[in-house]
This record gives structure tokens, sequence and C-alpha cells, in this order.
């Protein structure tokens, strides 16, 4: 059996239920992807719901990432509200519900819009002002 360490979520597998499951986890990535995610941290999102709570270097040495990326990539995840530190030495990172993350992810997108309707409506407002008084 292979330990934790070894286990490689995106590996190419011959075995069915294996490849079944890479797939699954692909699908999963690329929807967090088309949420705003970057590809790395989608992978580790991932991983920390699949396995729970970690230390920035688990993480790395799992994924195969630079650890100062995966600083970067755990305190990222941490900003958007889908991990948890906690407070302990080491920091260990928790991922939040799937559901949750992606109803948190669909909030923020939403106030991004809004800020943006925000913005057309003053641009708006200014263009038409400066056109009338060029005419």
């Amino acid at each position: 059996m292979a330990t934790e360490s070894q286990i490689n979520l995106f590996d190419n597998e011959s075995d069915t239920a294996m490849y079944k499951h890479k797939l699954t986890l692909e699908k999963i990535r690329n929807e967090l992807i088309n949420f705003g995610l970057t590809k790395s941290q989608a992978k580790v999102f991932i991983y920390l719901g699949k396995y729970g709570s970690k230390t920035a270097s688990e993480i790395a040495k799992v994924l195969q990432l630079p650890r100062t990326e995966t600083y970067h990539l755990v305190n990222s995840l941490q900003n958007l509200g889908l991990v948890v530190a906690e407070l302990s030495h080491p920091t260990k990172y928790t991922a939040m519900d799937m559901k949750e993350a992606v109803s948190t992810l669909i909030k923020q997108e939403q106030e991004r819009i809004d800020v943006l309707a925000d913005k057309e409506e003053s641009l708006s407002q200014m263009c038409g002002r400066k056109y009338l008084s060029l005419q």
C-alpha cells in the first residue's frame, strides 16, 4: 500500500478505479479554475479537502511544489476564505467544505460584478457629461 507521501492526486494509473478517480479530480480542478483559482491553488485545495489538515511542508512534499510557492498558495487560499490556518506550530491548513467554498467564490464574484456595475454607471455619467460639453 502506498504511503500518503507517495500518492500523487493527478498521476496516470492504469487501474480503472484509480483512473476514474483521477478524471473526477481533474473535473473538480477544472471547475475550480473556472471559478478563478489557479491550477496550483486548485490542486492544494483539493488535496486539503481530501486528506484534511496539513502543514505547508507536507503539502509541498506530496504535491511536489516548491515550499515557498506552497506558502503563497495556502495564504492566497486563506485570503479567498477557502482555507483556514490553525494556530499551531507548525501551522496546519484546512480546506473548507466544497459546497461552502463554491458558495464563497460565487459571492466574491457577485461582489466584483456589483462593483463593476457601479463603476459602469458612474463612468457612463462622466462620459455623458463630457460629450455633452464638447458638442
